[in-house]
């Protein structure tokens, strides 16, 4: 194989192997946007729910806040993500591959989102 296809394949794969890692919470769901996360060390039912590290206030009257988790998973627990959205919607959780970081960013116009890498 020569090394223009290699360097081509690594670039394809690279990408790749870095966003598998990753979980976000739907924008929406049943037509309503994201109102806030809730994060678990551990199974939801266990009640184990985590505040977050940092929080920051934006200018636009929305928030950032910031979980460092990577903890749970070197502890061999698991890391679960529950999306909620409003009390007419059900929400979701998540059972979060191996990440390190989970920020969850709110605005007034309820563009809100939850990434965790």
């Amino acid at each position: 194989m020569s090394l223009n296809r290699i360097a081509l394949a690594l670039l394809v794969l690279i990408p790749t192997l870095a966003s598998a890692e990753e979980i976000k919470c739907p924008d929406a769901q049943a037509g309503t946007h994201l109102s806030t996360v809730t994060l678990f060390d551990g199974p939801p039912d266990e009640h184990a729910d985590l505040m977050p590290d940092t929080f920051k206030k934006e200018k636009t009257g929305g928030g950032k806040s910031d979980w460092d988790v990577a903890y749970i998973f070197e502890a061999g627990r698991q890391l679960y993500v529950e999306c909620q959205y409003g009390s007419k919607v059900p929400s979701i959780v998540l059972k979060a591959p191996k990440v390190n970081t989970c920020t969850f960013k709110s605005d007034r116009n309820s563009k809100n989102s939850l990434t965790c890498k």
